[in-house]
C-alpha cells in the first residue's frame, strides 16, 4: 500500500511513498477482514482464520526479536503476557489454562510484536492507517444495505461458502438494524470504525477530511451502539481542543490537570462515581443501569482476588444478572488481576513518553503522533463501556504496537530530498589558476523552518535514527 497525503500542523503537505510490510498487511486481512464462517475445529480447539495466521506468524518473528532494541514498554508486554499465564493456569487449571493463555498471548503479544518489528519508518506507518482507513470504508459500505433490510450478507455468504453457522446478533435501534459487516457484533465493528478517525484526520488534507470523516461516521453510525459513538465524539472533542491550544504553553500538562479534577469532583462529588458517569452514556437505560449493576457487583471479588484474578463468569450477582461483562478494565481485572491492567496502562503511558520526548519537527511524524494519542485516549474510555472480545481485542494490542512503532521508527533527513547543488562553472575555459572545487556551505544548525515536502515518488528517502539526546523546545 502506498502512503497518502499527510497534512502538516502548519498546513504544509509531507509525502512518503512507501509500501506496508507484507506480514503486516496479512495479518490485518486475517484479523480484521476474513469472517467467522471461514473458521476451522481441530478437536476442542475452536481456530479462526486469525488464530491459525498467527500461530503461523508466530515461527516467523521470534528470531527476529534480536533485530530491535527491546524498550521498557516491550519488556511490560512480555511481563503482561506471563502474568496473564500465570493467571489462567491457576485460574482454570493445566490444560484449559493452557489452552486459554496460548490463544490471548496470540491475539495480545504476537500481534503487539509484528507491528512493533515490521513497522520502521514513518512511511511505513502512514500506509498502515491508508489501508485501516480502506478497510473502515469496507465495513461501511456493506454495514449499510444490512442495517436497512436486517440481512447479513457477509455471513451467510461465507456460510454458503463452508457450510459453518453463525448465529448473527439481530437488534433494532433508533429504527435501523444493527450493523456488524466483517464483524461478529455490531459493537466490534462500531469500535474499529470509530477508533481510526484521528489518525485518520491528521493524515488527511482538508479536502480529503470532508469526505473520509463522513464515511467513518457512517460506519459508527450504523453499529448503533453507545459505545463507538462515544469514542467518535470524544475524538471530535480532542481535535476541537487540539486546534484551537495550539499557542498555549504546555497545554498537554493543562489539559492532564483539568481531567484530573474533573475526575476527582465526578469521583467523589456525585453519587455515581466517574464509572456510574460513563454509564450513562449509553443509547439505552436499561444498559446504564446494567452496567453500573456490573461494576457495583464485580469490584468487591476483583478485590478479593487482587493479584491473580478469578473466573469471570462466577462473579458475585444476583439471580437475574448473567456472566457477561460489558466493560473491557473490569474484565481484565477479573481474568488476570489488578496488576495485569496496570501492566496495560503503564505500557501506554510509556509509549506516550517516549513519543513526546522525540523532538522531531517532521510533519508527518508529529501528525502521526497526534492521531495515535487521541485514538489511544478514546479507546481507553470506550473500554469502560465494552469489552474489547473477537476481533477488537487484537486490533487494540495492535494499536499499541502501531505506536512502540511508531515511537522508533526512522525519519527522513531533514532536507534529504533537496537537489544538489550545481557545481560552479568558471568564468573563462583559460586561466593559469588551478581549478579548485566550490567550497561546501556549512550550516550553522537546523533549518528554521521544517521542511514541507517529502521524497519525490518513486525516490527513496535517506532516514536518520531516532536521536539519542534531544534539543529544543518540548512538543506541546
Amino acid at each position: 500500500m502506498s502512503g497518502t497525503t499527510a497534512l502538516s500542523s502548519t498546513g504544509a503537505i509531507s509525502q512518503v511513498h512507501e509500501k506496508m510490510p507484507l506480514p503486516v498487511l496479512l495479518m490485518l486481512i486475517f484479523v480484521l477482514m476474513v469472517p467467522i464462517e471461514f473458521s476451522v475445529s481441530l478437536g476442542p480447539l475452536f481456530l479462526t482464520p486469525s488464530k491459525l495466521f498467527l500461530v503461523l506468524i508466530t515461527f516467523v518473528i521470534l528470531p527476529k526479536i534480536s533485530d530491535i532494541k527491546l524498550r521498557s514498554y516491550d519488556w511490560l508486554m512480555l511481563i503482561h503476557s506471563g502474568w496473564a499465564t500465570i493467571s489462567f493456569v491457576r485460574t482454570y487449571g493445566m490444560a484449559d489454562g493452557i489452552e486459554r493463555s496460548g490463544f490471548y498471548v496470540l491475539e495480545f503479544l504476537i500481534v503487539y510484536l509484528v507491528a512493533r518489528i515490521y513497522l520502521r519508518t514513518v512511511g511505513q506507518i502512514l500506509s498502515v492507517v491508508g489501508f485501516l482507513f480502506a478497510m473502515v470504508a469496507l465495513n461501511a459500505i456493506l454495514a449499510v444495505p444490512e442495517g436497512i433490510t436486517g440481512r447479513r450478507y457477509v455471513h451467510e455468504i461465507g456460510r454458503a461458502i463452508t457450510g459453518f453457522y453463525y448465529n448473527p446478533f439481530h437488534e433494532q435501534r433508533m429504527g435501523i438494524w444493527r450493523s456488524m459487516a466483517l464483524f461478529e457484533h455490531p459493537i466490534l465493528m462500531g469500535v474499529f470504525c470509530s477508533s481510526a478517525l484521528s489518525l485518520v484526520w491528521f493524515t488527511s488534507t482538508p479536502q480529503q477530511r470532508m469526505w473520509r470523516v463522513p464515511l467513518i461516521f457512517l460506519g459508527t453510525f450504523f453499529a448503533a451502539s453507545s459505545a463507538p459513538l462515544l469514542a467518535f465524539m470524544l475524538q471530535l472533542y480532542l481535535i476541537g481542543i487540539e486546534r484551537i491550544t495550539r499557542k498555549v504553553k504546555a497545554r498537554v500538562a493543562k489539559f492532564s490537570a483539568g481531567v484530573a479534577v474533573l475526575w476527582v469532583v465526578l469521583q467523589y462529588g456525585t453519587n455515581r462515581g466517574f464509572i456510574g458517569f460513563l454509564s450513562l452514556i449509553v443509547l439505552n437505560s436499561h444498559t446504564a443501569y446494567y452496567r453500573r449493576a456490573q461494576w457495583r457487583e464485580a469490584i468487591d471479588d476483583v478485590q478479593r482476588h487482587f493479584f491473580f484474578g478469578f473466573d469471570p463468569a462466577t462473579f458475585t450477582r444476583p439471580r437475574w444478572m448473567i456472566s457477561s461483562i460489558d466493560n473491557n478494565w473490569l474484565l481484565v481485572m477479573m481474568r488476570s488481576g489488578v496488576p495485569s491492567l496496570f501492566m496495560i496502562f503503564a505500557t501506554i503511558l510509556m509509549i506516550w513518553l517516549a513519543l513526546a520526548k522525540r523532538r522531531e519537527d517532521y510533519p508527518l511524524f508529529v501528525n502521526l503522533r497526534k492521531g495515535w494519542g487521541l485514538m489511544m485516549i478514546a479507546l481507553l474510555v470506550a473500554g469502560a463501556t465494552v469489552a474489547f472480545f473477537g476481533k477488537v481485542q487484537p486490533l487494540f494490542s495492535f494499536y499499541i504496537g502501531l505506536g512502540a512503532a511508531l515511537a522508533n521508527c526512522l525519519v527522513p533527513q531533514t532536507g534529504s530530498d533537496q537537489p544538489e547543488p550545481a557545481p560552479a562553472v568558471p568564468a573563462s575555459r583559460y586561466t593559469r589558476f588551478p581549478e579548485k572545487p566550490p567550497a561546501p556551505i556549512r550550516s550553522r544548525g537546523e533549518p528554521t523552518r521544517p521542511v514541507t515536502a517529502g521524497p519525490a515518488s518513486g525516490a527513496t528517502p535517506i532516514y536518520r535514527r531516532p536521536p539519542t539526546t534531544t534539543r529544543g523546545p518540548r512538543p506541546t
